[in-house]
């Protein structure tokens, strides 16, 4: 059975002229012809007045939709399918689940919103920030489990950041299915990172406290990326 990448970019909008493009949907269907494909296509997007293969000036403005089916050869199939961690939850993805559900974000990170947290979390330290490191513990009170982190930003900052998450790691999902009283956070370490490397300290932390097997961590440390 051969494999097909499918994506729709709706035209429809266009102001004085100009024409905006955005991608509506993207699939890969299993399926022995393109025309095969195409029929999966259109049962998906039964919400559509008309998907074409070719847009032409005699197709009503609100019909119009560029559409693309294309068998996926062994390059793209690496391309779309191959599974990757995400650098800040560490959940597997796939580029083709990035394009279909629109999370956005560097290729490193399954979501936008994960990128900004790593983003936040390991920001350099400058005039803007605090010449500090700090390693911190968050408890959940009722099972007694850990999570540990480090950071050079505000710490009240840091525990909002984590209490607004969405990234989708087991330990967030605990925040936003908990109340905030479930929670205890506490110092472990403050250093200046000049002396130390926050994050060797955050990776000593969290083997001591055991924090990945016995705790709320997903890994046992980020690591340091290479000049």
């Amino acid at each position: 059975m051969k494999l097909w990448y499918v994506y729709v970019i709706d035209r429809s909008f266009e102001d004085h002229g100009y024409r905006s493009h955005e991608t509506v949907f993207a699939e890969i269907y299993e399926a022995e012809s393109k025309e095969a494909a195409k029929k999966l296509l259109l049962e998906d997007l039964d919400y559509m007045a008309v998907v074409r293969m070719r847009v032409s000036d005699k197709i009503p403005q609100y019909e119009r939709f560029i559409t693309n089916i294309y068998e996926l050869n062994d390059s793209w199939r690496q391309i779309w399918l191959q599974k990757h961690s995400c650098k800040q939850c560490r959940l597997e993805y796939t580029k083709i689940e990035k394009k279909k559900f629109g999370t956005r974000g560097a290729a490193e990170f399954c979501s936008a919103e994960c990128q900004k947290e790593y983003e936040l979390q390991f920001a350099p330290v400058d005039i803007t920030t605090y010449d500090t490191a700090t390693v911190y513990m968050i408890t959940h009170k009722p099972t007694g489990k850990h999570y540990i982190g480090v950071t050079t930003r505000w710490l009240m900052q840091r525990w909002w950041e984590h209490i607004k998450a969405k990234s989708g790691s087991p330990f967030h999902q605990l925040v936003q299915a908990s109340s905030i009283t479930d929670f205890t956070f506490e110092i472990l370490e403050v250093f200046k990172p000049s002396e130390h490397d926050p994050y060797a300290r955050e990776a000593f932390y969290i083997s001591k406290y055991n924090a990945v097997e016995l705790g709320l961590n997903s890994v046992s440390g980020h690591l340091r990326e290479a000049a």
